[in-house]
């Protein structure tokens, strides 16, 4: 497909147009020269940002002096402040802008190609225009466009300009790229010379025509003929949504420009797409998804980069699928035009990301239970692309049938279609722990600390009204646990970040049920259920961490269903000893002064849990917490319960004499053998110094 401009055909046409317009009354290249220089000084608003061989300048006077062979000239000015002065004809101006028109018709007038590839193209990665200081008051809100997105920064540029700048906010979940971010300024500076703006999100919205972007071209490939089409065996009936397009006759058929920037035209299998896609099947997500960004970034045009956004989402999140896919539907749309009523066929691969966009936008409407939107779309895309490659005619029925009771999910709430007297009030603060958690995306090790001040807010937000409704923030509390679980396998926490602040969950549930006045036997039964039930270690520390927050009647009954565990296993503690030494061990410290034959009980199923598993390495953890629980037997009063014990280990593990020795030991209370320090057995293998004769 060809790289030319939008309609090559027709622009190149209204470019001839507008060079009769301007030279109508000049005779002679040196008049038709001042009169471009005039239609310049006119038409086209100076100084504007452009480029000159990749370097953003500002272009700030089109001037001509009489010599013909230079022709018109730019003065420049670089972003240090220098001013050059190049040709007129190597300036790049914005593409939709008027000066971008008048620069084409000038070069078409010298006879040179009117858009050189380096007009159409923007180079990915290359330098850009930045916001200045003085391009935004503080005291207004700002408008800006969304052009890639990460967790806790956007890179943006000004509504109406091409000066970029990087917004940090909260609530960035709601912006995608392509998006008009309606924003309440706090503070702006520069770092490392690049322009940051933070601030709170009013709003956003979506509107291609705002954002000014040159409309994508079509290229003509003949006329479409239904005649010459299949629609079913010889006699059966023709299905109801193809007897009007049939009935319209033969259209012109096109294929859309596809944008990629990247794209390597001497490889056509490997492009950012491509990699991607193989990155996203690997696992690696965040980085599939950070070269879709990069891709909308370096043109909002790449349609194929919203769609495969869309896709990310699709499954767990159809409320933010559609924003992906909505925009790269509207600059689709946009381009075509209100009057299109040609076709795209499928087989044009270049038609594909548009068609994408458009499925995904449908199956996305469906799914929220926006029904007749959705039944408007899918017959939309068999008018542009009868032969149905993506089987949306199948779907039509489905979708007019609206069924109820389906579960639709929308920014404001889950709901359910069904009479409003059965819809069930949602809790805002489910909403707020749901989006940031961000459900069904992996959140890998470098975004998991932006990742965590979301999730923190919000744990924040709970805890602050913990005082005043303690029933409401105990249920939250509960929620934001169970969700913490469901998202435990969709991030990277090796800094154990994650893991920290759910053990603060809990304390804050233990604390806003004693609030309430819950029963605190069911508080610790729940408690301890969670300790036995932990596949993610969330509670290896709980013990520590909940004795300081229970009161009295909490911690009195959290002992007694620990006594009741207890009593459960008379013999040798087995359901104590299957518990991992990181949530018994702290617990067996904290009650040794209040509570010395728990306290026992607990050290002697510490030492067993080694002693069984035969880890001989960890014999002097075992020795330790056998001492400890003789301690604390004797001043329980428990002698008696203390011999069970050791005639118990002698006849079961008098086989284990690493273990045994030590054990004897403390059972006869010999003197405990005290290794010398590392410093003081280096010291003895210095040598001494020889005497001096």
């Amino acid at each position: 497909m060809s790289t030319r401009s939008p309609k090559e055909g027709k622009e190149l046409e209204a470019l001839d147009r507008l060079i009769e317009e301007i030279t109508v009354d000049a005779y002679g290249d040196d008049a038709q020269l001042w009169a471009f220089r005039q239609a310049f000084e006119d038409d086209v608003a100076l100084p504007a940002d452009g480029f000159v061989i990749g370097e953003p300048v500002s272009v700030i006077a089109v001037n001509y002096n009489g010599n013909e062979r230079r022709g018109l000239t730019a003065k420049c000015r670089r972003e240090d402040g220098s001013e050059y002065v190049i040709a007129v004809s190597e300036v790049v101006l914005p593409q939709a802008s008027t000066g971008a028109r008048y620069i084409a018709a000038y070069r078409r007038w010298l006879n040179l190609d009117p858009y050189p590839a380096e007009a159409k193209k923007p180079s990915r990665g290359g330098r850009q225009h930045k916001v200045a200081d003085d391009d935004i008051d503080l005291s207004k809100p700002v408008e800006l466009v969304a052009l890639s997105v990460k967790e806790r920064a956007a890179r943006c540029r000004l509504l109406g300009s091409d000066r970029i700048i990087t917004l940090r906010a909260s609530r960035l979940w709601e912006v995608v790229p392509g998006a008009i971010v309606t924003v309440t300024p706090r503070k702006q500076w520069r770092y490392g010379g690049h322009p940051y703006l933070s601030g709170d999100i009013q709003s956003t919205r979506i509107d291609v025509k705002a954002i000014d972007l040159m409309p994508l071209g079509l290229a003509e490939m003949g006329i479409w003929d239904p005649k010459e089409e299949y629609w079913g065996e010889e006699g059966e009936p023709i299905e109801d949504w193809a007897k009007p397009i049939i009935a319209h006759g033969p259209r012109p058929m096109f294929e859309m420009e596809q944008v990629l920037p990247g794209e390597d035209p001497d490889d056509p299998f490997n492009d950012p797409i491509t990699r991607s896609n193989d990155l996203k099947d690997a696992g690696e997500r965040a980085e599939a998804e950070k070269i879709l960004m990069q891709l909308c970034q370096a043109d909002l045009r790449c349609l194929d980069a919203h769609s495969h956004l869309g896709n990310f989402v699709f499954d767990h999140h159809p409320q933010d699928a559609v924003r992906h896919y909505e925009v790269g539907m509207r600059i689709g749309e946009r381009s075509l035009g209100d009057d299109f009523t040609g076709v795209l066929a499928w087989s044009l691969i270049d038609n594909r990301p548009f068609l994408r966009c458009m499925h995904g936008y449908g199956l996305c409407l469906w799914r929220l239970g926006r029904f007749d939107e959705a039944d408007s779309n899918f017959q939309k895309m068999l008018w542009l692309n009868p032969s149905d490659n993506q089987g949306v005619r199948f779907l039509i029925d489905e979708v007019k049938k609206k069924p109820p009771g389906r579960i639709v999910k929308t920014n404001d709430n889950y709901k359910r279609t069904m009479s409003p007297g059965k819809r069930k009030q949602i809790d805002p603060f489910e909403k707020s722990i749901e989006a940031a958690l961000s459900p069904g995306r992996f959140i890998s090790y470098n975004a998991a600390w932006s990742f965590m001040e979301d999730v923190q807010g919000v744990a924040d937000d709970i805890g602050k009204i913990n005082r005043k409704e303690p029933a409401r923030a105990a249920r939250l509390y509960e929620i934001f646990i169970a969700a913490c679980h469901e998202k435990a396998d969709e991030i990277d926490d090796s800094s154990g970040n994650f893991g920290m602040l759910v053990e603060d969950l809990f304390q804050g549930w233990t604390e806003a049920r004693q609030g309430a006045n819950f029963d605190p036997d069911e508080t610790a039964i729940s408690l301890i259920s969670w300790m036995e039930d932990d596949p993610y270690g969330f509670c290896h520390d709980l013990e520590r961490g909940v004795v300081k927050v229970l009161d009295k009647k909490g911690m009195a009954a959290f002992i007694q269903q620990i006594r009741a565990k207890f009593e459960s296993a008379p013999n040798q503690d087995d359901k104590l000893e299957d518990l991992s030494h990181y949530r018994t061990e702290p617990l067996a410290r904290k009650l040794e002064r209040s509570h010395p034959d728990v306290s026992a009980r607990v050290y002697c199923a510490l030492c067993m849990r080694i002693v069984n598993a035969g880890k001989s390495k960890y014999y002097d953890a075992a020795i330790e917490h056998i001492e400890h629980a003789k301690k604390c037997y004797l001043k329980a009063g428990l002698d008696a319960a203390w011999q069970v014990v050791v005639a118990d280990v002698r006849k079961r593990h008098f086989r284990k004499k690493g273990f045994m020795a030590g054990f004897e030991d403390i059972v006869t209370g010999a003197p405990k053998q005290v290794e010398p320090s590392f410093l003081e057995r280096a010291k003895a293998r210095k040598p001494k110094k020889p005497k001096m004769r």
